[in-house]
């Protein structure tokens, strides 16, 4: 997703037992090209 011109990561959980939760995290200037995202051992790991 991009806002004007900074690319933002909309990220959304969901739990069977509670509303979805949703947050957008807006990336550095210099995140410019293909976004790759991994989720391992409980993080997430973002490249770009």
């Amino acid at each position: 997703m991009r806002s004007e011109t900074r690319a933002t990561v909309k990220l959304t959980i969901a739990d069977e037992n509670n509303p979805d939760l949703e947050r957008l995290m807006p990336l550095p200037e210099e995140a410019t090209g293909d976004l790759t995202a991994h989720f391992v051992n409980g993080r997430l790991h973002l490249r770009w």
